[in-house]
């Protein structure tokens, strides 16, 4: 197993967190502003645009896992290990959120007291929008072991792991399609990123090395081009009705920006992490350790910063659309923050966070020189 730390997750986890939020936070334009205008043609660009966020969260476990698994027999240890860890710090926090949103819908009026039905959604992660999403990660780690062992096994698959994720996950996407019997969220929707991930983390070290390579900036531009595509076919396609394609062949640029993308914001990242100074890549590396925190948390905070915050259908829009998004970006923290700080075993709420650092037998001298006398 590798225990150098990949400095480039810090970053991409920082602005996918970040992106999320975005997306939930722009997505009330759709019942505010006139559809078809233009500050609505603008925000339906940035909400769709920033969603590269669960290709960013998807790629960046495959890039860890198979980075630090890769080169490791998994036995028996290894494996129980592996999830006693992901059942404290992913699986005991979801489970808590599901149900404080269970309890929170009711609370809020969006829907009626029904156990059974509450225990369904629970275990579909279909409590609250955002929780099928750890749903789909749970799903990922529940077949690493295999994927790992195919690519230690198998030559080729380990070689084309991008390919044949990619060649997987449109697979997937036109069965689903074809076949209207998949209704809830699974792992083969994201495999792509996935396995592009995990790729890149067997070969770290060649990929890291091209970060600084000349092709960055046109590869770039391409999954760019390839977003911007994709959010025009989205809006003539499913808001206007004016253009008629299948699905499939309108998904494509989606797919290639997902891919790219994800890529070449890892590239992006490497070089962040080598040219910013120590501060800053601390504070980087500090919030992004609250990410899965984040994540749990901001739908809540959201929906309460929102009753303070309305939103109105004229140029007023974008400052209550900026407010709420800091506000709820600047409670997460704080709430994160502040259990981190000062609440026992914080980590069954938030994931795993980061030891808090020791004070030292000079630090605690000078806490008690400052402490009020009595």
């Amino acid at each position: 197993m590798r225990n150098k730390k990949i400095l480039s997750i810090s970053f991409i986890r920082f602005f996918a967190m970040l992106c999320v939020v975005l997306v939930h936070a722009t997505g009330t334009y759709i019942s505010t502003l006139p559809e078809g205008g233009d500050a609505f043609q603008k925000y339906h660009f940035l909400n769709r645009i920033v969603r590269i966020e669960a290709s960013l969260f998807i790629f960046m476990t495959g890039l860890v896992f198979f980075y630090r698994y890769y080169a490791q027999e998994m036995t028996k240890e290894v494996l129980k290990r592996f999830y006693k860890r992901r059942v404290t710090f992913i699986v005991i926090p979801y489970l808590m959120w599901a149900v404080f949103y269970e309890v929170y819908g009711l609370y809020i009026g969006y829907r009626d007291l029904a156990p059974l039905q509450s225990l369904i959604r629970i275990l579909e992660g279909d409590s609250y929008y955002h929780l099928h999403f750890i749903f789909l990660i749970v799903q990922f780690y529940l077949v690493l072991p295999l994927l790992v062992w195919f690519s230690q096994k198998i030559k080729w698959f380990k070689n084309y792991m991008w390919l044949i994720g990619g060649v997987l996950h449109l697979a997937f996407f036109l069965l689903k399609v074809n076949v209207d019997w998949i209704t809830y969220p699974v792992f083969l929707s994201l495999i792509g990123p996935f396995l592009l991930g995990g790729w890149v983390g067997i070969n770290y070290d060649k990929e890291k090395a091209k970060s600084k390579s000349k092709w960055t900036l046109p590869i770039g531009v391409f999954a760019g081009i390839a977003g911007a595509v994709a959010v025009r076919i989205h809006y003539h396609m499913y808001i206007t009705g004016t253009l008629v394609i299948s699905p499939f062949l309108g998904n494509l640029p989606r797919f290639v920006y997902l891919m790219v993308g994800a890529y070449i914001i890892f590239r992006i990242a490497e070089r962040l992490s080598e040219r910013l100074s120590q501060p800053k890549l601390n504070f980087v590396n500090h919030v992004a350790s609250y990410s899965f925190g984040f994540y749990l948390i901001h739908p809540f905070v959201l929906k309460e910063v929102a009753r303070w915050v309305p939103t109105h259908s004229n140029y007023l829009f974008h400052l209550e659309i900026g407010a709420r998004y800091l506000l709820t970006v600047g409670i997460c923290y704080l709430i994160i923050r502040i259990f981190h700080q000062f609440i026992p075993f914080s980590q069954i709420v938030f994931g795993k966070l980061p030891a808090l650092p020791k004070k030292s037998h000079h630090d605690k001298t000078v806490d008690q020189s400052h402490a009020p006398s009595s």
